[in-house]
């Protein structure tokens, strides 16, 4: 057990309460991570452990939030402080991940099933990486902040609900792992280095919804469309697809698709 010193990792450690080929917490528990300020390694949180740092934290590491399919207990990390994460976060079905304070840095976030509690109580300040909602369940997973800024080139992908104002400064939004929606309970805000990622599939198409903010949605980047699946046997002169919805005020414009204007494929196709 480590009192009145930070702990750092720079191996590969498993906490659990126990089963084969873990370390159990009786050796190795609340005790020795309760000062955890820096983790290099991987760091590997299995079946009901529970973790909650006495500060801020940095991640250059890996971090896991994992549980068997037969368990039914919450792994859980809350981080007291702020979170600089320049390494690779991994949420599995069940977990809760929660920080008190604010996020930065260029590293991984990534949803591995549902239903995940993921939830920043300051500002996130994603500088690159990859953001990734996960495969599908736009009611079971939530990602929560203050506010939600991507720039230095950040995708944020996958399926799910961002409830923040999001704002992409440098970056590209890309819903879903092939085509999928990204639902934004806030403003989103677009500005000259975002791009706007959007597949269509025939009848299924990528999408964003953005709803509940105060100043509606703000374009501005690049928008980028390519058509995949079965496109080419189901689309029809007459189809049209919502790529982007509000409920808000709906302004400005891409750079390079003006209003009424035609806008080719990425993939050359239309």
């Amino acid at each position: 057990e480590f009192r009145g010193a930070d702990v750092v990792t720079d191996a590969a450690e498993s906490v659990s309460d126990g089963g084969a080929g873990t370390v159990s917490d009786v050796c190795y528990g609340a005790g020795r991570f309760r000062n955890l300020a820096v983790n290099n390694g991987i760091l590997w949180f299995n079946d009901g452990y529970r973790l909650t740092t006495a500060g801020n934290l940095t991640n250059a590491g890996s971090i896991g939030l994992n549980i068997n399919p037969q368990d039914t207990r919450t792994p859980e990390l809350h981080i007291s402080g702020n979170l600089v994460n320049n390494g690779y976060i991994s949420l599995y079905p069940r977990s809760v991940f929660t920080v008190a304070g604010g996020l930065s840095g260029s590293g991984n976030i990534s949803i591995y099933g549902l239903p995940v509690t993921c939830e920043v109580l300051g500002v996130w300040n994603q500088n690159g990486g990859i953001v990734n909602l996960g495969g599908s369940g736009l009611d079971g997973f939530v990602l929560k902040a203050i506010a939600f800024n991507a720039q230095n080139n950040t995708t944020v992908s996958g399926n799910g609900t961002m409830e923040a104002p999001v704002t992409i400064t440098s970056g590209t939004m890309s819903p879903g792992n092939s085509s999928g929606t990204i639902i934004v309970k806030g403003d989103l805000t677009l500005e000259a280095g975002a791009k706007l990622e959007m597949e269509i599939a025939g009848t299924a198409h990528d999408r964003i919804t953005q709803n509940t903010g105060a100043a509606g949605t703000a374009l501005g980047g690049v928008l980028e469309v390519t058509t995949i699946g079965d496109f080419d046997d189901e689309v029809l002169h007459t189809s049209t697809y919502d790529i982007l919805t509000s409920d808000r005020v709906l302004a400005g414009a891409f750079t390079n698709a003006a209003s009424g204007a035609r806008l080719n494929t990425a993939d050359g196709k239309g």
